[in-house]
């Protein structure tokens, strides 16, 4: 057998082992010896290998990777070991969680989670084996449950290693009965959820390698990444007065990566919102800490507890709609580019859709619309629906009308939803998020503010008259939103 390089492999040797020779020593060396301090060690190594191109090589190029195969990546590790280049700590987020997005993941967590995994930003763990279920994992026994909006996860997962730098991990949890290997489900789950407790576990040499990781009522929403126009919404149980809504509110912590100025707006004594002034900018991060527990909030009553929520925010997907336009067509503009053209038919004369600013509040693949109990018998009907994306609470979606096709893009016939092909609809619902907005102009109705999340449809000068707390003009951001500004992603939110 010849074991020797084949010539694409021997250039590839030869290049890499200059690099080396030349990079290693930019170093800061020596390599701490604590976990916790190798981390930046390794974050400027791994930044160093991402400029270079050198991480993720057998990763599509599309996604940042350089599309070579497992013989290069042979070549990689083995020249590595001997010119004595420092470990990869963040192997579970390059050689695990990094290829299943890329294979498995919606477009949407592609943006979110790949590039921070390559450059370092981001290191993940693996939360797979669990006391007395170590490599059979189909006796694990961590358990989610679905509830509204997402997932209840209740267990224990232990020997995860660098759980304790992680800011994500891959979870394993059982979702379903039936036979022991089936019923399991791969998560992606934030490590700051709250609930979830990490207890180093130190070994001989004193050092704590592994980690026990307790998922003690950990939510986790079906998606954790939203569209641009998507506002943070928080609901509380019991109706605030005036007097203590600024209370309240200066306990709201928003922050965001990057910085983007943005304000709470109350819409009622018991929901508020928080939005930047523009569309949130793709990839940012978000995160929201409500510090209200045991804070006095007037007659008696306290907040219950505090509670964090943390997300992102995907690509720019912007729609728009101009029903004066000829055709009648829906631009999606994304980072913006228009990257297609869609014919629609919008409401009849008789039952216009919504002009103004909404977002994706709902996303259906099948559904039934039935308005039988219409009081005109000619607004009746029952009708299977597919691909429907709500955008009002009063029942206007966009959705698949293959029944409408002969009329898309030429004039209105609809009940005052969006009517698109069956292809463009289906197309439509695997690109948008939670949030995407849609600005449609020159109906004859015009939008009613709270009939779905219509917090992009009052002009800013507007919405920040909602904050319990006088809103000042922009100031200059400081340092990544950590600055005192209530007008740059600040501790009272506005």
């Amino acid at each position: 057998m010849d074991l020797s390089d084949a010539p694409d492999e021997a250039r590839f040797r030869h290049d890499l082992r200059a690099w080396l020779e030349k990079s290693l020593p930019e170093l800061p060396w020596p390599v701490p010896a604590d976990l916790a301090e190798k981390a930046p060690f390794w974050r400027t190594w791994q930044s160093i290998l991402f400029e270079a191109g050198y991480a993720g090589l057998t990763w599509p190029r599309e996604y940042g990777g350089q599309g070579l195969d497992e013989r290069m990546r042979a070549i990689f590790g083995e020249e590595c070991d001997l010119a004595g280049a420092p470990e990869r700590l963040n192997t579970i987020g390059e050689d695990f969680a990094g290829p299943t997005i890329v294979h498995f993941g919606s477009q949407a967590q592609k943006e979110r989670f790949l590039r921070p995994i390559l450059t370092g930003e981001e290191i993940w763990c693996q939360l797979f084996s669990e006391p007395d279920s170590g490599s059979d994992l189909a006796s694990l026994r961590t358990k989610a449950t679905k509830v509204e909006g997402g997932w209840r996860i209740q267990g224990q997962k232990i020997w995860t290693s660098r759980a304790q730098l992680a800011a994500h991990a891959i979870l394993l949890a059982r979702t379903g009965g039936g036979p022991r290997h089936k019923g399991i489900t791969y998560f992606l789950l934030p490590m700051d959820s709250e609930g979830v407790t990490v207890r180093p576990l130190l070994h001989m040499l004193g050092e704590a390698e592994f980690n026990e990781v307790f998922l003690d009522d950990v939510f986790l929403p079906d998606d954790a990444v939203v569209g641009v126009g998507m506002p943070l919404i928080l609901r509380l149980s019991r109706a605030l007065d005036k007097e203590q809504r600024a209370i309240a509110q200066r306990r709201l912590l928003v922050h965001t990566v990057p910085v983007q100025e943005g304000t709470w707006t109350w819409y009622s004594d018991t929901e508020l919102h928080w939005r930047p002034r523009d569309f949130w900018k793709p990839g940012t991060r978000i995160s929201v800490d409500i510090r209200v527990g045991g804070l006095p909030l007037g007659d008696g009553w306290y907040g219950k507890q505090d509670s964090t929520l943390r997300c992102g925010i995907g690509p720019s997907l912007i729609m728009t709609i101009d029903d004066a336009a000829s055709p009648k067509v829906m631009k999606v503009v994304k980072d913006g580019a228009v990257i297609k053209t869609i014919p629609v038919s919008l409401g009849r004369p008789s039952m216009p859709s919504s002009s103004g600013t909404t977002v994706v509040i709902e996303k259906l693949t099948k559904t039934v619309f039935d308005t039988m109990d219409d009081p005109n018998p000619a607004n009746r009907y029952r009708t299977k629906i597919e691909y429907a994306q709500r955008l009002t609470w009063g029942g206007e979606f966009i959705h698949a009308a293959p029944w409408s096709v002969q009329d898309q893009g030429k004039r209105n016939v609809s009940h005052g939803c969006v009517n698109m092909s069956t292809k463009d609809a289906q197309w439509l619902f695997q690109n948008t998020l939670m949030g995407s907005p849609l600005t449609i102009k020159g109906t004859e109705r015009k939008l009613r503010s709270g009939n779905g999340w219509t917090d992009w449809d009052k002009p800013w000068d507007e919405y920040v008259k909602g904050s319990a707390i006088p809103y000042p003009p922009a100031t200059p951001a400081t340092s990544g939103g950590a600055g005192p500004s209530p007008t740059v992603s600040s501790p009272s939110g506005a």
